[in-house]
């Protein structure tokens, strides 16, 4: 392992320290180098490599947004013996309490982030190059007159994204916005990132909660993102595993409800942690922190339904969170149709332990 990591790290020296840790899916160890500690999160399975990358990508993707500190990722690497690994910063970290309301501001930063990327975008829209364009194939009119006095995120749509050479084309309602890509939003170190306003639900690659792949594919639309791409992978394991006919039978009973969750809701794809539990959170003296993500793009509340289901998380992170995102009407009941994700990855990751869980929050929401 130690010439392993001198090679790919290009280090001088790498020394094993005392430092080591693991779950149920994964074990890690912290190394020495000339270049600084890290730490190695090693997992022996085929599929560990897809795993590893969509929790670097996930890491990448926090990390950039500067509101709440993860470790910093560094390389995904074969692993000695078979599967893979991922090298990473060491980070000391300590048990989550003097920062708990600290974290629950800074989650609701991140989970802010790209909607404020979008109100940036349109407020610079006048000082670059931009046109407004009016109807389908209406005329370009002038800058100034496309100016929305509206909080800009009510009711946006993107409707186009082209490449580094294009532009993007923003809509609510009736009106159009064309803004040409030569646009960079300024970031929080004073200069320029080419960060873009994230339209849809989902993430570029693959990425895992516990072990089991979830499906990313970009969506426009929330509520068929999360019964199609959340749910239904779930409940198909579910058939296969066990073949659980009450499971099927509230599921197809619960498809038809859903929408009704949602009834008036305007939904800004956010950022998530995507698996934020007690024990994917710590603190050290600068602060809080959070590792282990399985990170997307989607409504901010399904954060909060892990965090609620084991515990780890006082009253003061949930003040300041809901300090910066207030509830919303049905915030409740939504939060246990997103609880029933997790319960049914349990199941399927740990057995019909979970089974029970699943079956009283599928009966809860279809009465």
């Amino acid at each position: 392992m130690e010439a392993l990591l001198r090679r790919e790290l290009g280090c001088g020296s790498v020394k094993a320290t005392g430092h080591s840790g693991g779950g149920c899916i994964s074990q890690g160890q912290s190394y020495d180098t000339d270049r600084g500690r890290v730490f190695v999160k090693v997992n022996s399975k085929a599929e560990a490599k897809r795993m590893f990358e969509g929790e670097m990508a996930s890491l990448t993707a926090i990390l950039s947004t500067g509101t709440v500190k993860v470790p910093k990722p560094i390389k995904v690497l074969d692993a000695p013996g078979g599967g893979s690994m991922l090298v990473m910063e060491h980070v000391d970290m300590r048990y989550l309490s003097s920062y708990a309301a600290q974290l629950g501001a800074q989650l609701a930063d991140l989970h802010l982030d790209n909607k404020k990327l979008g109100e940036s975008l349109l407020k610079e829209a006048g000082t670059v190059g931009v046109l407004g364009v009016t109807g389908d194939h209406g005329p370009f009119v002038s800058a100034e007159d496309t100016a929305w006095s509206e909080p800009v995120t009510s009711g946006l749509r993107v409707i186009l994204v082209s490449g580094s050479g294009g532009c993007s084309v923003l809509e609510r309602g009736d009106r159009r916005v064309m803004v040409l890509s030569s646009f960079c939003l300024r970031g929080r170190g004073g200069g320029h990132t080419e960060r873009p306003f994230v339209e849809q639900f989902g993430f570029d690659v693959v990425t895992c909660c516990g072990y089991l792949p979830q499906v990313n594919d970009w969506q426009q639309d929330w509520v068929e993102f999360y019964a199609r791409q959340r749910i239904q992978p779930q409940m198909d394991m579910v058939e296969k595993g066990s073949g659980d006919r009450e499971a099927l039978q509230l599921w197809s009973a619960l498809q038809l409800k859903i929408p009704d969750l949602f009834r008036g809701l305007e939904i800004v794809p956010a950022l998530l942690h995507g698996d934020l539990w007690g024990g994917n959170v710590a603190e050290d003296s600068s602060g809080p922190i959070i590792f282990d993500p399985a990170s997307f793009y989607g409504h901010s509340e399904y954060e909060l339904a892990i965090a609620g289901m084991f515990g780890g998380f006082g009253s003061s992170f949930y003040s300041a969170y809901h300090s910066r995102i207030p509830k919303a009407p049905g915030f409740e009941k939504r939060l246990q149709l997103y609880q029933l994700f997790h319960y049914l990855n349990h199941w399927n990751h740990f057995g019909s332990g979970y089974r029970g869980s699943s079956l009283s929050v599928m009966r809860r929401l279809v009465t």
